[in-house]
């Protein structure tokens, strides 16, 4: 259900809740996770899939998001999660703090877990006063050398918090550098991925391919992930260039959504490469694109644990990553994938051409990319971390 505020005090008659009232042994906390929204994303994923994790961990689950609710809040309405929306203007509102306390009023969370460090900014206080019983931040990527408005905002909004979680060594050491918050509250935790669902995936190759007009024997690298400056799919384009000039068999596919669409869509026009360039937009089945390449890369100028790259080792591919954030944490460069500088689009079409010309190296570089996310970046081992953090704060209530 989506419930728009202001919210009346309410309660749910959801049927599990019905039951662990009845029997006390099925009772566990309740997590409110705090989101700007639930568009598609990383870190919106990250949010999904604890959330659909929950009752393994011994809690129950719902969402708030600041904004708008999103493409994915429908994914979990449909599944019976209880997702809720301030729709907050764009700019500073102090008064929504009014607003959170009715949220939390109505349903009573144990723990508050926040994402973005706005989210945190306005319930931090509120949650506090509230006597919620764990409060939890997690940074999910590197906010803070911009404008000093916004680490002036993180510094008060982390002093809310005793545990203040980072998905890369990268992002903490931006946290701290930025003081935003001291080196005691700092946990780390990896994003995790869904590993069988991309595994499962690869029986769609050959269709997937069929229905974009792509040959079996033709090579396609791709990539996943919004269409956004930061993304630099622009030097992924013009890296596809260069390798296009020597192997005419191959083909570049961006899965994803953005503000920078047309002017990629320009660039790829300006190089004539239409036919062998194919943007398919945001897919909520990613998974089966994912299985119609035999490379994938991601070419941003900044990354903490990304999402994209998990799930293309989850589904087997060799990855060829920039060399920034928290990418070299966990690309070993010719062990389980390919680092390259960012913005060289010489050195990423020279590693692309190495990659097609050598089945063998992508195939090991692949498999070992499997064994990678296996052993750290499932997102069952991270919802058991997080899991544990609620229960450790819960403790020393």
């Amino acid at each position: 259900m989506l419930t728009d505020l202001p919210l009346k005090q309410q309660v749910f008659s959801d049927s599990k809740i019905i039951e662990s009232v009845s029997n006390p042994h099925l009772l566990c906390p309740k997590v409110l996770h705090m989101v700007l929204s639930l568009e598609c994303g990383g870190l919106e994923q990250v949010v999904v899939d604890l959330v659909r994790l929950s009752q393994e961990n011994g809690h129950k689950a719902e969402v708030l998001c600041f904004e708008r609710p999103g493409i994915l809040a429908d994914q979990l309405i449909e599944e019976g999660v209880p997702v809720h929306c301030l729709h907050k203007p764009a700019g500073l509102h102090l008064g929504i703090r009014k607003e959170i306390a009715k949220v939390l009023g109505a349903i009573q969370p144990e723990v508050v877990h926040t994402h973005q460090i706005g989210t945190l900014f306005y319930s931090g206080p509120v949650a506090v006063k509230c006597g919620v019983g764990a409060l939890l931040h997690t940074e999910h990527g590197k906010e803070y050398s911009g404008r000093r408005r916004t680490r002036w905002l993180g510094r008060i909004a982390a002093r809310h918090v005793e545990t203040f979680c980072c998905v890369s060594d990268d992002t903490a050491r931006h946290v701290l550098q930025n003081r935003i918050v001291p080196r005691r509250k700092i946990k780390l935790v990896y994003n995790g991925v869904d590993i069988e669902r991309f595994q499962a995936a690869k029986q769609s190759r050959h269709l997937v391919r069929s229905e974009l007009g792509i040959s079996t024997e033709d090579v396609v690298v791709g990539t996943v992930g919004r269409l956004s400056e930061i993304k630099r799919q622009d030097v992924l384009i013009e890296g596809f260039s260069l390798l296009s000039e020597q192997r005419p068999n191959a083909h570049l596919l961006l899965v994803g959504e953005g503000p920078q669409r047309s002017k990629l869509e320009q660039l790829v026009t300006d190089r004539r490469l239409q036919s062998r360039v194919h943007f398919v937009g945001y897919q909520v089945d990613r998974e089966r694109y994912l299985s119609a390449m035999d490379i994938f890369a991601l070419t941003s100028d900044s990354e903490g644990t990304p999402l994209a790259l998990l799930e293309a080792w989850s589904a087997g591919l060799a990855v060829v990553v920039t060399a920034v954030g928290g990418m070299p944490e966990l690309v070993q460069d010719n062990l389980n994938g390919n680092l390259v500088p960012p913005r060289d689009r010489h050195h990423l079409a020279k590693v692309f051409l190495e990659l097609i010309d050598n089945v063998s190296i992508r195939q090991r570089l692949g498999q070992v990319g499997i064994e990678t996310v296996q052993s750290r970046f499932d997102r069952r081992k991270m919802a058991r971390e997080y899991a544990a953090l609620y229960q450790e704060l819960l403790s020393k209530r």
